[in-house]
């Protein structure tokens, strides 16, 4: 009786063990920034804005905005340069490439934008032209001109191809009057200096035929006579083509044709060297001169007023038909969103429902004590909360977004004091900075960017970028340099992880290698260089009884001589899988957050691992694993990454939490599995004598995705993809205790333990 009471004790941990969920907590409301917009089109009542990897769709003037494609930034697959969005009626197009295999295709939505299909032809890159004309969609690559009857699904080749190379870039393809009009410039593919300008028109989507850009007594300065000019962009206006040119000789930029290519006259204005036609309507013609910070319009095409461009760098100009109002994307990220201009043009003002990023923090760092805790995220400062566990806690700002610098990068605490390593993004000098009254006020003691802090006793060390190391005997009020022996090279400087191990003072750099300063040495003395050939980098260290583990971009290395000497972890882990944290809960339980596969857990010294991202999407980079009583917490973020850089914009998913002793049910949505308790699996009999485990449950075996039999340690022993009958073989199983999970169609997980017991003899 008593081992069966101790049997079931264990297998109900172990239930609760493996049923705990990451769930997201409802962390600090985050400002929504407004995303880049990197072109727009119009269509009817129906707004498209090309922003930050994903489309967006608007029906009220860009009163409101929903993503209809993508949205996680997945460089595996992007929205390809130069960020076409096309749409006429229920048909929407857009370039995607695949950086991985080098493949580029047109994803369309035969339905408004419910769902896209990718294009069964590969085209070159990049796609320089695209068009869509209700079910009609054009393309040119750098290989020639092609069409599409169903929506872009499948394309066939035009026939048009230029006389010579056809690495066919710049390209501009329009709707006008007159038809069609297809521009491009052919370059050559070694020194893509140009050969030729052409131009062709269509009446009938069938036969192209050339416009003439060479003959009569003014013929267009592209190409000819040696001169390096060649085309950016197609206008139609008043009658008259327009083409804007690269111009190397200063002799203009824009020119227009009022007899369809038989002669072309420069147009005045501010357009040297460069003009792009952004939009031409309602007898108005925007373009975007030398200067690329300045919008210039002419109702007449011979005199030009210029309004000064509401952000840095301008990617396009859009008409809103039937309003006067014309949107404009592009700039920083800082000055991101749409702007728009009720005066035509005359002064922009930014839309406050421009699309918004999907970051909900990128989470650094979490400190709790007691009810008293600190978050620091980047790009968003620093909260401070009150309450007793992560899920109801009350987040206030202390150091918020622009007040010292755009984001934050370090944190530490030693006593009543605080320090934050403020870093130079968007406005503000960036630094250290430190208080003493919980966060409320703060002071700058150091001009160099903090990116790790150590508390060593009656030392504070800080990790400070491009500077080194230095060192505080007064709780961060002065700081000392103690780089002896460190590199020169300040980028070989920047670092990652301070950390003491024995008698060592251990540190590590992004791309510096491994450092360790000895006893009371004052010299640093270098214990691992890094592989100069991969681009290793460092980004965490921690320890796990008396080893210690470093993480970076090429995996998980050890040591067992507190720092001096290390070696490879035969993990699997390799350069796509970076490893960028590590949290040691006791000494025989690490775990290691990664760039591509989430949280792994190890419980033998690093040697074999399991994945622990029950409840959050495992595929992304994790930048924090931290603990709050039994909470295990973790900072998830949208990007996976294969090679992190520390200074790289991640939108995160905020904080989220598993609680190892209960059960914590996911959140339902996205693409987050939901799992449910298991009382709709059963297994009989347990323990299982015979070679088949049988099990009820409640749902029909053709709605199982799958089935699969674990280890304790989370291993799959059997994986069967496809169920016929309600039962999996055991035969080859030692006895002992193992779990079976089944997978519903949908994402909803079942498991139960179960016990495999060998006949006696």
């Amino acid at each position: 009786m008593k081992q069966l009471i101790q049997l079931l004790t264990y297998l109900l941990f172990m239930v609760n063990t493996l049923t705990a969920q990451w769930t997201q907590t409802s962390g600090p409301q985050f400002p929504a920034v407004p995303l880049n917009i990197l072109n727009m089109k119009i269509d009817g009542n129906n707004q498209y804005a090309v922003a930050y990897n994903a489309l967006y769709k608007s029906t009220d003037n860009g009163g409101s905005w929903t993503r209809i494609y993508g949205g996680k930034p997945d460089y595996t697959e992007s929205i390809a340069w130069p960020y076409f969005v096309e749409a006429s009626g229920s048909t929407i197009c857009i370039p995607v490439s695949n950086y991985n295999t080098g493949i580029n295709k047109v994803k369309c939505s035969a339905n408004g934008g419910t769902s896209f299909q990718q294009s069964m032809n590969n085209f070159g890159y990049p796609i320089s032209a695209l068009l869509v004309d209700g079910s009609k969609v054009f393309v040119m690559d750098d290989h020639g001109f092609y069409m599409s009857n169903n929506s872009g699904l499948t394309f066939t080749d035009v026939g048009l191809t230029s006389p010579g190379s056809l690495y066919n870039y710049p390209a501009d393809l329009r709707q006008t009057q007159e038809g069609k009009i297809l521009i491009f410039t052919e370059l050559d593919p070694n020194s893509y200096a140009p050969l030729g300008a052409y131009i062709y028109r269509s009446t009938d989507n069938v036969n192209w035929e050339p416009i003439n850009v060479s003959g009569g007594s003014n013929p267009l300065p592209c190409g000819q006579n040696g001169q390096y000019a060649y085309f950016s962009t197609l206008g139609y206006f008043n009658g008259s083509i327009l083409v804007g040119l690269y111009n190397g000789d200063g002799t203009g930029a824009l020119y227009e044709s009022p007899d369809l290519g038989e002669n072309w006259y420069p147009v005045g204005g501010p357009f040297d060297y460069y003009c792009e036609i952004l939009a031409y309507t309602d007898g108005r013609i925007y373009a975007l001169g030398d200067d690329f910070s300045t919008i210039y319009i002419s109702t007449d095409g011979a005199t030009w007023a210029s309004s000064p461009a509401p952000v840095n760098e301008i990617f396009n100009v859009t008409p809103l038909d039937g309003s006067g109002t014309k949107f404009v994307g592009g700039g920083t990220y800082y000055q991101g969103g749409s702007w728009h201009s009720t005066n035509n043009g005359a002064t922009w003002t930014q839309n406050p429902n421009s699309p918004a990023s999907p970051d909900q923090g990128v989470i650094y760092d979490y400190i709790s004590e007691g009810n008293t805790k600190f978050m620091v995220t980047h790009n968003h400062g620093v909260f401070r909360g009150t309450g007793n566990n992560p899920a109801n806690t009350t987040w206030t700002p202390v150091l918020a977004n622009g007040v010292n610098g755009g984001g934050d990068t370090g944190w530490g605490k030693k006593g009543n004091t605080l320090l934050a390593g403020i870093d130079y993004f968007g406005a503000g000098d960036g630094g250290i900075f430190r208080s003493t009254n919980n966060g409320n006020s703060w002071t700058k003691t150091h001009t160099g960017v903090g990116l790790c802090f150590l508390d060593d006793g009656n030392e504070i060390f800080a990790g400070v970028d491009y500077d080194g190391i230095f060192k505080s005997t007064n709780h961060g009020q002065t700081w000392t340099a103690v780089n002896n022996g460190l590199p020169s090279e300040t980028y070989l400087r920047s670092t990652s992880d301070l950390i003491r191990s024995g008698n060592n003072l251990v540190a590590s750099f992004f791309f510096g290698g491994i450092y360790y300063k000895p006893g009371n040495s004052s010299t640093w003395v270098q214990s691992y260089a890094p592989g100069y050939i991969f681009g290793e980098q460092f980004y965490c260290m921690a320890k796990a009884g008396s080893t210690l583990f470093a993480g970076s971009n090429l995996g998980l290395i050890k040591s067992m001589d507190d720092g001096e000497s290390w070696e490879y972890v035969q993990n699997g882990l390799d350069w796509t899988n970076p490893v960028t944290f590590l949290y040691v809960k006791d000494d025989d339980e690490l775990y290691i957050g990664t760039g591509t596969g989430g949280i792994l857990r190890s419980t033998d010294g690093g040697q074999t691992f399991v994945t622990y991202n029950d409840g959050a999407v495992p595929n992304n980079y994790v930048s924090f694993i931290g603990k709050d009583g039994p909470n295990l917490l973790a900072g998830w973020n949208w990007v996976p990454e294969t090679l992190f850089s520390y200074y790289y914009y991640h939108p995160g998913q905020g904080l989220w939490c598993r609680n190892a002793a209960q059960y914590i049910h996911a959140p339902n949505g996205g693409n987050d599995p939901d799992v449910v308790t298991t009382s709709q699996l059963r297994i009989f009999p347990n323990p299982v004598s015979g070679s088949k485990v049988q099990f009820r449950l409640n749902a029909d075996l053709e709605q199982v995705a799958g089935a699969k039999i674990m280890s304790i340690k989370g291993e799959v022993l059997v994986d069967e993809p496809t169920l016929y009958r309600p039962e999996m073989e055991v035969g080859d199983l030692s006895a002992g205790m193992y779990f079976l999970q089944v997978t519903l169609q949908g994402g909803v997980v079942l498991r139960q333990p179960f016990i495999v017991q060998k006949n006696r003899q």
